[in-house]
């Protein structure tokens, strides 16, 4: 059979469409905001504001510094991650990948960092890596919107998110974006 748009549904308030999303999800709901026209309000948590590699090196170096980990550990761990997204990049180097991956799985750093074993392990990564770019999106944010951060949010940390996110916002037409901190609470809320 034919599929049901939303706007002939006669369950729902067509007046009133939220999108609900959080970390990929709250990137998703931005790309759906950026193409219609009838979406109300969105509540998004634990919004990326950065490319996947640039969150993953910013996450990285949060949760190290979080956990008081020695600068030239952080150092090491951002070496071998440079090293990692460097394949995902250019899917070249599998083999100097693979044998630092390999040597480094007993450092003290290594589990803040992903190991592979085979190339099929990055299948994701290298189909994905620049498919989100939420700094694109956000400023064409369009509807009111809150947004919601955990403050022990390590994958999308506030004390870094919301920098960005007030930068990429300085020039946005949309001024109805409001942003919260829950107390105590991680990136799942």
């Amino acid at each position: 059979g034919s599929e049901m748009c939303i706007r002939d549904r006669t369950d729902i308030d067509t007046n009133k469409i939220i999108l609900n999303g959080g970390s990929q999800a709250a990137y998703i709901s931005m790309m759906v905001n950026a193409i219609a026209t009838d979406i109300d309000f969105m509540l998004l948590s634990g919004v990326p504001t950065t490319d996947l590699i640039e969150q993953e090196r910013l996450s990285l170096i949060h949760r190290m510094k979080s956990n008081n980990e020695p600068q030239q550990l952080i150092n090491e761990a951002l070496g071998y991650q440079d090293l990692y997204f460097h394949y995902i990049r250019t899917g070249q180097n599998w083999p100097v990948l693979k044998k630092s991956a390999q040597e480094n799985q007993e450092q003290s750093w290594s589990k803040y960092t992903d190991h592979p074993n085979k190339e099929a392990d990055l299948k994701w990564w290298r189909e994905n890596f620049n498919a989100f770019q939420p700094q694109e999106l956000i400023p064409q944010i369009k509807v009111p919107t809150l947004l919601i951060y955990g403050e022990h949010d390590a994958i999308t940390p506030p004390s870094i998110m919301i920098p960005q996110l007030q930068h990429l916002l300085k020039d946005a037409i949309n001024t109805d974006i409001k942003t919260v901190i829950c107390p105590d609470v991680g990136h799942a809320l």
